[in-house]
């Protein structure tokens, strides 16, 4: 007796239930009218505020600072080196684009073929962690090539080192650092990774350019 009356309640609602499942009666025309105005309104209302965005776009959150967006740095590869060909991802300070990272600045260079990226001793007034790593990411244990790179106390006095397996240097404050040679990569298809991590204070490259 309790079935025959739920199933009366739910006839009485304006639904059916067929053999196969059930069936919603169609709504009225003022219900639809309605309905649809409802949604309209829901897309036009503005976003509320510290709302991820959808895409890549920056958004109104106070958290939005601590993120940098735009990590294609302009000087690869036009003003680089004409040797390397593939996409280069990096990030230089930025007053506008992640305040946070004021001091800190990276490149992720990968290196298709052999050439001399820095001919000579060089030196800048804060750290550096150069690393040379696989861009087989099935075969992270090898370097897919050879390095050629140089440390020293001065220009004139520096020492060759030789990396044939991933390796990372810690350029410390005002150590003298190159020749960097990439002497042979073993595949274009699995190139040597160049990642620059960099620890100026705010105007530190800057001012390294000037005085170059």
């Amino acid at each position: 007796m309790k079935s025959k009356s739920s199933r009366r309640k739910f006839l009485q609602a304006g639904l059916s239930l067929p053999a196969a499942g059930f069936a919603i009666s169609p709504i009225s025309a003022q219900a639809a009218l309605s309905l649809q105005a409802a949604f309209q309104e829901a897309k036009s209302q503005p976003k509320r505020s510290g709302y991820a965005s959808s895409g890549n776009e920056k958004t109104d959150s106070k958290f939005e600072k601590y993120i940098a967006r735009d990590l294609w740095h302009k000087s690869y590869p036009q003003d680089f080196h004409p040797q390397v060909t593939a996409p280069v991802l990096g990030y230089r300070m930025n007053k506008d684009e992640c305040v946070t990272c004021a001091t800190f600045g990276f490149s992720t260079v990968p290196i298709t073929k052999a050439f001399l990226m820095v001919s000579k001793p060089h030196v800048h007034d804060w750290d550096e962690f150069l690393m040379f790593l696989s861009g087989d990411i099935a075969n992270q244990l090898t370097l897919g090539g050879e390095v050629e790179f140089s440390l020293g106390d001065s220009e004139n006095n520096v020492e060759k080192f030789v990396f044939t397996k991933p390796t990372i240097v810690h350029l410390t404050k005002g150590i003298w650092h190159g020749p960097c040679n990439f002497k042979r990569v073993d595949d274009p298809a699995k190139p040597v990774l160049f990642v620059n991590l960099m620890f100026p204070p705010p105007g530190g490259m800057q001012q390294q350019k000037k005085k170059q």
